[in-house]
């Protein structure tokens, strides 16, 4: 169920940058490095570009391990686009496959977990100063048999009269119907987010460059009466019940 896909590293920052920036890139053209946060950052790549990685999925429990790899490029007059493949390994699990004995389980099996994620982001400039983008993620799960797809977009704004030393980010991110294991009828919501962020560099030139970063973060969810998951489109305009104490805020400083 989705709970698998909150917790899971598909969520948490992919790149040393983003994490120690506070878990946040919706401001920053990064190119590969924040389309996780902002598809229309990779309007910035100029050339052919590869990127890949591993972390730990979970802190409490190092053994799950995320790896990613993404790949991307530009073409001239239409736009820059990205391929990513992501997987977290949950290694080797047993589950019960007969349940006949009262008195105790009769069998079980061993299966290798693992939860994937493949994705296609497009963006590109419409302006000097404004960025557009988009993605679709497929998302496949064999613990809980999940299959889903979601889907992201964003916004990018750097002011070339500051030469882009300001930057403001928009983006909603993973948005998608309600998620449903193959043997659960209740859905969950899926595990969309809306970002908003900001980020200055008041110091930037050839040898150096200093960039202070904030930004709003909040799960965009919502259930039914009965306690099914609604889809994040809806969620978008009734999930304010809780504004503004469910929003999160990020700070963080690149040098």
């Amino acid at each position: 169920n989705s709970t698998t896909l909150l917790r899971s590293g598909f969520k948490i920052s992919h790149s040393a940058l983003t994490f120690g920036a506070g878990e946040q890139g919706a401001a920053l053209d990064g190119g590969l490095t924040t389309m996780q946060y902002n598809p229309a950052s990779i309007a910035s790549l100029s050339t052919i570009s590869f990127e890949s990685g591993k972390r730990d999925a979970f802190i409490v429990d190092p053994a799950y391990a995320l790896s990613w790899y993404r790949f991307g490029f530009h073409v001239k007059e239409i736009g820059s686009f990205a391929l990513e493949y992501s997987q977290i390994d949950h290694g080797e699990i047993w589950y019960v496959t007969t349940a006949d004995n009262p008195d105790g389980y009769q069998s079980s099996s061993a299966t290798h977990a693992f939860d994937r994620s493949y994705a296609l982001s497009y963006a590109a400039g419409i302006s000097g100063s404004i960025s557009l983008g988009g993605a679709i993620r497929y998302i496949h799960s064999n613990i809980f048999s999940v299959e889903h797809v979601f889907f992201s977009s964003g916004i990018l704004y750097q002011p070339v009269e500051l030469n882009k030393q300001l930057s403001v980010g928009f983006s909603l991110t993973d948005f998608g119907t309600p998620i449903h294991s193959h043997d659960i009828a209740q859905g969950d919501p899926a595990p969309a987010y809306m970002r908003l962020g900001v980020a200055a560099s008041p110091i930037s030139n050839d040898n150096q460059k200093l960039t202070f970063l904030f930004e709003g973060s909040r799960l965009v969810a919502d259930v039914d009466n009965n306690y099914n998951g609604k889809s994040s489109f809806t969620a978008l305009f009734s999930s304010f019940k809780y504004w503004p104490h469910d929003i999160m805020g990020h700070g963080g400083l690149i040098y």
